[in-house]
Parts: C-alpha cells; structure tokens; sequence
C-alpha cells in the first residue's frame, strides 16, 4: 500500500509542478504490478494549451495553402504536335506550382460524343501526357482540366484542341469570293517541308468543320526543294497554289486548309478567313503546258486569256493575250512581279481608253500601294502641261486562280492617239535609201536610261577622249517607242540605221545648244525655248520633286518625246514612282528637305560608261533666272490645288483600296520587315495603317518645304 501511495504522489508531483519524469526502472515496475482490470487509471482531464517554454526553437514548416489562386499559363500546356511522320498527338504537360499542393488531377476528354477520363494522384508532381496519338487526319478535342489543391479548391481550364495543326508549312492562305466563286490560295513553306521531311500532293479544304473540297497538285512538292531568300518570318519565293470553289461563301465562313501527302497523310491544318473585296479582280488563265508559271523568264512570252470580274462596267470574259514580265529593279528584287499584257486587238480596260498593251504593276516596295496612283492623279488634275499622263486603276491579281496582291493596272508608254499623240517615225518612209526632209514630220520617245538595255541605246556627245568630269552634261538615253527592231522592220536595216543615227543626232545638238553660252538669250539660235518645251519641263520637274522621286535624278523612267507639231522635245510622260514620297533606303533621298536634282550621284554607270545620276539637264535650266522665275510662279499658281488634291483624291483612293490591302500583307505580309530600298523606321510600321500615317506626315513636310524654297 505504501509503494502505491507513493507512485500516487510522484505522478501528482509530475501534474502539478510539471517535473520532467522519464520512465525510470521504479515506475516501470511498479507498471507491470498494476493489472487494469484490478486498479484501472482514473480519467485525466484534457490539459490546457502551455505557453511555449522553448519559443526560440525551430518550428517545422507546413505548406503553405491560399485559399484564393491563379496559375500562371507556363503551369499547363495542352495542344498537338506533329511528327516528321505527319502524324499529331494531344498532349498535356503539367507543371506544378510552386508553394501549392494539388491533391489529383482529372483530365476528361471528348472526341465526337466519346470522353475518355485520365485520374492523377499527384503530390508535388509534374507529368506529360498523350492523350491521343498517331491521328493523320483533322480532328477537333474538347480538352477539360480539373486540379484539386489540399483544401479542396479547384483550378478548371477548358480548350479546343485540332490536330495536325502545322501552319508553318501552309502560309499566307487566302480565300477571297468573286462574283459567284471562292478563290482559296495558299503557299508551302519549303524551309517547314524540309524540316518535317515530307512530300505534299495536295491541299483538303474544310469549311466550318465540314470537308469541302480536295485540291490535287499535280506536280508534288518534294522536302529538297528549297527556295532562295528563305527567312524565319517569310519565305517569300515558296510555292503558291490554289483551287476554286464554285459557289461564294460568306464573311462568317471559316475555311481550314490541311495538305496531304503523297502517301494520303493529312496534317497541317491552317485556318483563313473568308473575305470579299471591293476592287475589281482581274484573272489571267496560262497555257502552262505542264510547266511552271515561275519557271518562265521575265523577256518569254506567254499565250493566255484574261477576265474581268467583280464590277459590272468593265467585265471581260477570256480575252486572248499574251503576259510577260517587265520592271527592272522590280523584277530582280521582288518575289511580287510586274507584268506586259498585250490583246490580239485593241481593247478598253478597267476605262482605259483602246489599246493593245496595258501593265500590270506589282507595287512590292510601296507598302501603301498608293504612290503611282497618287501622282498621275495629281498631274492629270493639276498639271495640265503635261499633254498626257497614264491612268492606273489598282486590281486584284489572280493568275491561274492563284492570288497575286493588288497590282496597279495601267497604261504603258506608246506613240497612240489616245497616248503620246504624235506621228511615229516608225511611218517614216523615205523615197530611197537615204532620209530626207520629211522625216522631221515624225516624232519618237526617247528614256533617259542609264542601263543602256534597250534596242538602240546611245549617250548624248560622250567623247571617249575627255575625262569624266568633262563628260558630265552628257545624258544616257535609249529609243523607247517605236523600238529600234521596229524601225527596222519598217524600212530594213540600212535606212533603219541611218534613221536611228537621225535621232542621235537631233538630242546630241539640242544637248549642245543647251550648253552653249548664249542657251539663255532669247534672241540667240540656242535659246532653250526654240527646241524644248519649257511648259512641260517646268511641270514634270515640280511633280517630280514634290514626290522627290528618286528616278527622276535622270536615272532611268524618264521620258521625253518630239512632238513634230511644233518640233520641239517635250519632257514627260511620268512613270514609276514607287521609290517616291520618302520610300527610299537613301536618307538624302528620303528626307523631306532639298532639292532632289541638286544631289550629285555616281558618274561611271556600271557599263563603265560616263554619265552624271542627277537631273543635269534640268540643273542647266536652272541656271537662268527667268526659266527659275517660271518655275516660282508655276508652283505658286498650283500650290493649293496640290494640297486639295491629295486632302480629297487620295482619301477617297485610300477608302476605295483598304480593305483589299489587308489581302495583299496576307500574301506578301512585308509590313514591318526589310525590303529592297526600304526607308528608315520601317520596322515600327507593322500595319497598313502607320505606312499611310509615314506616307502624310512625310507629304506634308515636303510641302512645306517647297513651299518655303520656290
């Protein structure tokens, strides 16, 4: 009885005073006495929480669960990938954040009307799953995610997932309606095809989920074949291809594109909106004969027929002519080509009064499209001097259904009535085999062209013996209209020659005149006035500078006529001012200050042969006050018409372009990247929209000042 009353009282000590007992040999034994079922152990009380008697120490960590969370997107990944096969899997990659602890993941998954469910118990756990593998055809899955954290909070993300998605490969897809039918185009990257290591033989259309059409392509695309001018963000000679669907879907259309390989693999799915345009389409159909239509040179001729469409007054329906390619720095610069297209007979275009030939200008460089329309509009508004200017009207290009962009359709330069009016020397006829008198009854085009890559081609009184600087009034010129093998035909060589010679002859005197001392006396012989028509010279010049184009530094693009009517050399028509308007890589050129003819270029051309790349003709002018006098009283005269012009003309230019201008940066997507001759800050104008703002402000400035410098 003592030995219990004494256990009694050491446990009593132990609650109360709270004496540290280890259990020693003595309580141990006195336990082992006690049977539970003779002395069972009172029920103790529940003790109060103590206050923390080491409160320094170390506490364990527990997790840290918020009750409130967002996961950032790099936490879960669900989409498809393609293998070098052309086969797709779904898949979901999980991350787990950090400092929350999910305790299971449920993925469910629904192709058609079957789900399929995928558990995780997951603690601190990443994982990557395959929800679905080896699908070679378009399939849409409805993606749901379900993770659950410790305290029952719930993360939820749902997607739509396709397959085969690989838009890499399909680029630049169009499908654009016209009239009754759906022009769908689109391009293979062959830096992507190579990479997958696969052969393409045709493209599926879908529209809004359902399958619509196949498109074969007759020839395959093969992985080896692989473009020059290949970029990550543009691939701009990659093949193109199309098909037409014979009837007109709607805007709220929505077309995916997938391609099929040889071996009937679908895969790459690629989604293009549906969209009508505003502008007329013209459409060219080529006699391939099983070639390619990139394949052909920029001189080859090609049989085809043309069709106007989308507008009710100037519909053509497979017209014969024959398309080639023109453009010199455009051709060889830009994967957008400019093309002659010539009828079997004369023929309106687009309101252009009857003729054969007619352009077809591809506008690459000038991200406004705008900067050709803008200043023949504005010289057949305004500067009536110049006896005739082209007409241009922008188009929708398609050649054999494949979309081209919108091109700039327009007149070329020909001796016609309805163009430079005057009698060709092509008609010129002498009594025998020499020319007489007569032939100054007969006038001709000449273009100041410092490639010498015409037919017959000269430079005005060029003296191999002299130095260069000798040289420097000297002026490149090539025979322009009619060709020099026309005049050939016309009367056989030997009179053809001498016929050309004529016509050197003739510009090497005026150029002699014109630097001659007394060129400004109007009573002298050599007055300038007596062989130029200084109306014309004077308003070509102001049109020039204010768009300070940088062809007109006597480069090439400018032409001059004689007009037998008063046998004096006109200057005009304009043509080509794409690099105009501050769209020039040369910020001299580009700047919105100076006068462009006071810019001295290179003066050895890359033939080697001496010419001065400024406007020197027109500098010599210049150096008279009165014809200065004419020029200040010119620009006076027209300075407000100018400004009306381009605050009414070019905005309803503008609204009447824009819509199709989106299709063309589909096709060509240039904007905000580098091209040939691109000015400075081009890669901050990445819309539509901030070239146009770049193309008004630059106006603006240069309106200013001129105005402030005639």
């Amino acid at each position: 009885m003592k030995k219990i009353l004494s256990i009694f009282v050491l446990c009593l000590s132990v609650f109360v005073f709270g004496i540290s007992c280890d259990a020693g040999s003595e309580v141990e034994d006195s336990s082992s006495v006690i049977s539970e079922e003779d002395d069972p152990k009172p029920e103790e009380p529940e003790p109060e929480d103590p206050e923390d008697p080491n409160p320094d120490d170390p506490k364990p960590e527990e997790p840290y669960i918020p009750q409130d969370y967002t996961l950032d997107k790099s936490n879960l990944v669900i989409n498809s990938r393609t293998d070098n096969q052309g086969a797709s899997e779904i898949y979901v990659e999980w991350i787990e954040p950090e400092n929350v602890d999910f305790n299971s993941i449920k993925i469910t998954w629904t192709k058609g009307n079957k789900e399929n469910v995928i558990e995780h118990s997951v603690k601190s756990e990443d994982f990557f799953e395959v929800l679905s593998k080896n699908v070679y055809v378009w399939e849409t899955y409805q993606i749901g995610f379900v993770a659950t954290d410790a305290l029952g909070n719930t993360y939820t993300f749902q997607k739509s997932v396709w397959t085969n998605r690989v838009p890499q490969i399909i680029e630049r897809a169009t499908a654009i309606v016209v009239d009754d039918k759906t022009y769908v185009s689109w391009g293979l990257n062959p830096l992507k095809i190579n990479e997958k290591n696969i052969e393409i033989a045709g493209c599926r259309i879908y529209s809004n989920g359902t399958r619509l059409k196949d498109c074969t392509i007759k020839e395959s695309v093969a992985y080896e074949e692989i473009a020059d001018g290949i970029t990550d963000n543009f691939v701009p000679y990659s093949k193109y291809y199309s098909c037409v669907i014979d009837k007109a879907l709607t805007e709220d259309d929505v077309l995916q594109l997938s391609f099929v390989t040889k071996s009937d693999i679908e895969s790459g799915m690629a989604e293009v909106k549906v969209k009508k345009v505003n502008l007329p389409v013209v459409n060219v159909s080529v006699d391939l004969s099983g070639a390619n239509f990139e394949d052909f040179k920029q001189k080859d001729k090609i049989d085809a027929t043309l069709s106007v469409e989308n507008t009710s007054d100037f519909a053509l329906t497979d017209e014969i002519i024959t398309i080639k390619g023109r453009g010199n720095s455009s051709w060889f610069n830009a994967p957008k080509k400019s093309y002659t297209i010539k009828f079997d007979s004369k023929k309106e275009f687009l309101g252009m009064k009857k003729h054969k030939t007619f352009v077809l200008v591809a506008n690459y460089f000038d991200k406004t499209l705008l900067r050709n329309t803008s200043a023949y509009g504005l010289a057949k508004n305004v500067f009536d001097n110049l006896a005739w200017t082209p007409n241009a009207k922008s188009v929708n290009l398609f050649i054999n259904g494949v979309y081209q962009g919108v091109y700039g359709a327009g007149e070329s330069v020909k001796i016609d009535k309805n163009r430079v009016n005057i009698e060709s020397i092509e008609d010129y006829v002498p009594a025998g085999q020499e020319i007489d008198e007569n032939i100054k009854n007969y006038g001709f085009v000449l273009e100041v062209n410092e490639r010498l890559d015409e037919d017959f081609n000269f430079v005005t009184n060029y003296d191999e013996n002299k130095s260069v600087e000798e040289n420097n009034c000297c002026v490149a010129f090539s025979l322009k209209e009619p060709a020099g093998a026309d005049i050939d035909d016309a009367v056989g060589d030997v009179v053809g020659a001498k016929v050309k010679n004529y016509i050197e002859d003739f510009t090497n005197e005026i150029q002699d005149k014109l630097y001659s001392e007394d060129f400004a006396d109007p009573s002298s012989e050599n007055y300038y006035g007596n062989y130029l028509d200084v109306d014309s010279f004077i308003d070509w010049w102001i049109v020039e500078e204010i768009a300070k184009n940088t062809d007109s530094n006597f480069f090439s693009s400018c032409y001059m006529y004689f007009d037998p009517k008063d046998q004096k050399l006109h200057m005009g028509p304009l043509w080509d001012f794409d690099l105009g308007f501050g769209n020039n890589g040369n910020t001299v050129v580009s700047n919105q200050t100076g006068f462009l003819a006071d810019i001295a270029g290179a003066l050895v051309n890359e033939n080697n042969v001496p010419y001065a790349k400024r406007a020197n003709w027109i500098c010599r002018l210049r150096e008279d006050s009165a014809f200065v006098e004419k020029i200040n009283q010119r620009w006076n005269s027209v300075f407000f018409d100018v400004v009306k012009y381009f605050s009414t003309s070019f905005e309803l230019n503008l609204e009447s372009i824009k819509n199709d201008a989106e299709l063309n940066f589909v096709r060509w997507p240039i904007l905000g990247e580098s091209v040939w001759n691109v000015p400075s800050g081009f890669e901050t104008r990445t819309t539509y929209d901030s070239e146009i703002d770049y193309f008004n402000s630059w106006f603006k400035n240069r309106m200013v000042w001129l105005n402030s410098n005639f």
